[in-house]
């Protein structure tokens, strides 16, 4: 498994972020038990970035001027 591995990784670099274990519980705080239980855990991709939100309207503005970056 392995070689396997590495020959994945030599074949193509973006196969190996992929195969990284996550584990899927988490022992985190339960208000409602109030103690430490474990908690299903989920990765989240980010969202669509908005046009109209504030840091993207700043930095279009900055970069509109002369020069560009």
């Amino acid at each position: 498994a392995q070689e396997d591995a590495e020959y994945l990784c030599t074949l193509h670099p973006f196969l190996f972020f992929a195969m990284v274990n996550i584990p899927k519980t988490r022992n985190t705080y339960c208000r409602k038990c109030r103690k430490h239980t474990p908690h299903k855990v989920s990765q989240y991709k980010t969202g669509k970035a908005s046009l109209s939100a504030q840091g993207k309207r700043r930095y279009d503005k900055k970069q509109a001027g002369f020069g560009g970056q």
